[in-house]
């Protein structure tokens, strides 16, 4: 939840999860949609209502079966997309060494001078330019022959992967930043601070890129992402731009 605004698919994580409660009699599960997945369909759901009742489902099998379902003629490029999706997040999600003495939301993320902050850094970037190759390989797949709905669908899954990979991106600027405001602060060194306060300009731009994106992908203009960028974290880059300035000299 609070991920950007943005829904990561999950499947290996959620059932494992799901395993993992269930072995210690926990039997009910719900989801907390913050905002609601704006942009459908929202594949964590379907796999979320399945997995209750059977058992045996894994990633696997699940995005087989939702691939035939979407393309009974054209499994093969809808499963290497969703199995691909799948990856991306769960590698970019990942937050194991983060010290939890140490405030980590995906909103705000944290000033740190630790190995953490750049290693998630790169995953950032890393997730993005596959979440755009990704993207990529499933506009190579779609042939004429696709009926209208097909195409549709595989042209709406192109642009929202876009979106995220913009939205990615934005992550890792502002993540660098916050690594370069992290050592300002440790050394009161002014050239950290110039440096983040360069990272976080790119870092608005690179957001009004993912806004146009976002757009592009028919993300509804009421939805959680935009409530965040506008009325968030903009005026909190731009705010942080200003203080952090006043330390070039």
């Amino acid at each position: 939840i609070l991920f950007r605004g943005i829904y990561p698919f999950l499947p290996t994580i959620i059932i494992a999860d799901m395993h993992f409660y269930e072995e210690r009699k926990i039997e009910c599960h719900m989801s907390l949609q913050v905002g609601g997945p704006a942009i459908a369909p929202e594949y964590n759901m379907l796999l979320f209502a399945k997995s209750h009742w059977d058992r045996s489902l894994t990633a696997e099998s699940y995005i087989k079966n939702l691939a035939k379902c979407i393309a009974p003629e054209q499994t093969e490029p809808w499963f290497n997309y969703l199995t691909k999706r799948g990856q991306i997040y769960r590698q970019a999600l990942l937050t194991c060494e983060h010290d939890l003495k140490i405030y980590f939301d995906y909103r705000w993320l944290p000033e740190t001078t630790t190995d953490f902050g750049k290693e998630i850094a790169q995953a950032y970037e890393e997730a993005s330019i596959a979440m755009k190759d990704n993207a990529n390989c499933l506009e190579e797949a779609v042939v004429s022959q696709w009926s209208p709905r097909l195409s549709e669908l595989a042209e709406k899954e192109i642009r929202r992967s876009r979106f995220e990979a913009a939205e990615l991106h934005v992550m890792h600027l502002q993540q660098s930043a916050m690594n370069k405001l992290g050592s300002f602060l440790n050394t009161r060194e002014a050239a950290y601070a110039r440096e983040g306060v360069d990272l976080l300009k790119q870092t608005i731009a690179a957001q009004n890129y993912a806004v146009e994106r976002a757009l592009d992908a028919d993300l509804p203009r009421g939805s959680y992402y935009f409530s965040l960028v506008e009325g968030m974290l903009r005026p909190e880059f731009e705010e942080k731009i200003k203080i952090y300035d006043l330390n070039f000299d």
